[in-house]
């Protein structure tokens, strides 16, 4: 298997973890804090739309760029991270 690839698949791995990671995060620190979402499924609620309207009377209980804001910090975390990672492992090597 070439190393290139090997690298690619190291980063698709740490994404995916540190995706449920924030994920977890976010479902314990942030959905029932932050905004209020009516129809809640565990880990998916960190997928956007965060509050899907009057009708289900969902709502943001903080200002919805300091949640958005939270959500783009994770999500940016997650990526970089992975980056930083397999970039010091292909260092080590």
């Amino acid at each position: 298997m070439p190393r290139l690839f090997k690298f690619f698949l190291l980063y698709v791995l740490f994404t995916l973890i540190l995706f449920v990671v924030s994920a977890t995060f976010w479902t314990l620190f942030v959905d029932g804090f932050l905004f209020y979402c009516s129809d809640k499924m565990i880990i998916s609620d960190f997928i956007p739309p965060f509050v899907h309207g009057v009708q289900f009377h969902d709502h943001y209980i903080a200002d919805p760029r300091l949640v958005w804001g939270i959500w783009l910090f994770l999500v940016g975390f997650s990526l970089f991270q992975s980056l930083f990672m397999v970039y010091f492992i292909a260092k080590r090597k």
